[in-house]
């Protein structure tokens, strides 16, 4: 998980936009290198939700991935922090988005 350097700091999942013809997961994939510095093979979906944050209408899709280490490193311009946590320790002041993602990804299980 991080913590950007930017909003109101509660932890979140790497992400971001999808850009113009790019898959998303593909974006998925490009996303977790820039902030995280992790290279992933592949990712596998678990879903998808509507998020309307800052009167946008976004789709939001979610994907897991397994990863063979656990070292990262934080890109310094929109990652304050990056932490790997457990769905059941992830601290309560997390966003509804955060909430959705947890759901999709037991849902997957």
């Amino acid at each position: 998980m991080i913590r950007n350097t930017y909003g109101r700091g509660h932890w979140t999942f790497p992400g971001g936009a999808v850009r113009r013809r790019e898959r998303p997961e593909h974006a998925a994939i490009r996303e977790v290198a820039e902030e995280v510095g992790i290279s992933l093979p592949f990712v596998r979906a678990i879903g998808s939700f509507c998020s309307t944050k800052q009167y946008k209408r976004d789709t939001v899709q979610c994907f897991t991935a397994a990863v063979d280490t656990a070292d990262h490193h934080i890109d310094g311009k929109e990652v304050l922090e990056a932490a790997w946590i457990a769905p059941a320790d992830i601290p309560d002041f997390r966003s509804g988005a955060v909430d959705r993602a947890l759901r999709l990804l037991e849902a997957d299980r």
